[in-house]
């Protein structure tokens, strides 16, 4: 992957292709303690310029001026609760937290073991604080006050490599109805794990699109009136990076080298 200073220098370019209006995703993972200064000068920034809205007002996003954005965490860790009382709620900012229902509730070496393995995080050597998976009754207590919760496959499954048909409606249906048995919630948001082109093909596709609402991707880019509902662009975010090559990123400074990944992802999600 090239230096995100490179990448960004080189998006400027008159290629690069500006929006009056549409909404952008933050994603993130877990929040180190060492790193919720930065999480909170992001979402400052983000804030004073341009606003964010609240998961259920997506769907009016054609009614919007100017351009908005959505908190979004992947995985289900309890740091990103932590984060969500810390900087989020005293602001009123609504998130919405794609899990695991197989992650939920694990401890000890089940945790670890899971994110090791489905989770595939080669940069964990430890478990530590801010991996621990949120439990049932934070899950209930997030969306009882105003956050939405989605699945993110029941076992962190990559769907492309999932090729009996029962397995792919066990990871993305069945997560989505237990997500709905146990908070007595409507789940319309489904994030397929990884977010990569090469994690989703048509077939998981045409799944989600019977289960869900909308659907996310890891694929960076702003999402317009114009953008499929299957095809749900987010800016992923790695506090490695310096806070002002974040604050570049949120802007959608690496639109650009998501454009054709996007459009193939967009032709799987019209062959549905």
């Amino acid at each position: 992957m090239q230096p995100v200073k490179r990448c960004i220098l080189r998006a400027g370019s008159a290629a690069f292709r500006t929006y009056n209006s549409g909404v952008r995703f933050l994603l993130f993972h877990e929040i180190k303690e060492s790193q919720l200064r930065d999480f909170e000068s992001l979402i400052r920034f983000v804030r004073e310029k341009y606003g964010f809205i609240a998961p259920e007002e997506y769907g009016r996003c054609s009614q919007m001026n100017g351009i908005r954005y959505i908190v979004s965490f992947d995985d289900g860790f309890t740091s990103q609760i932590e984060v969500t009382r810390e900087v989020l709620n005293p602001v009123g900012i609504k998130a919405i937290f794609f899990v695991c229902p197989g992650f939920i509730g694990l401890q000890g070496k089940r945790a670890a073991d899971f994110i090791t393995g489905p989770m595939a995080r080669s940069d964990v050597s430890q478990m530590t604080s801010e991996l621990q998976p949120l439990s049932w009754e934070d899950l209930t207590s997030l969306s009882s006050t105003g956050h939405v919760i989605g699945s993110h496959g029941m076992n962190h499954a990559r769907l492309s490599d999932l090729r009996n048909e029962s397995n792919l409606t066990e990871e993305i249906v069945s997560s989505g109805d237990e997500l709905e048995m146990r908070l007595g919630r409507q789940i319309d948001w489904f994030a397929y794990s990884f977010g990569d082109i090469a994690s989703v093909d048509s077939r998981s596709l045409r799944i989600i699109e019977r289960r869900y609402k909308y659907c996310c991707s890891g694929l960076r880019g702003i999402n317009t009136e114009a953008t499929h509902r299957l095809c749900l662009a987010r800016e992923n975010i790695d506090f490695d990076e310096h806070v002002d090559d974040l604050k570049r990123i949120a802007n959608g400074g690496l639109d650009h080298f998501y454009y054709f990944k996007r459009k193939k992802l967009l032709k799987m999600a019209e062959s549905c």
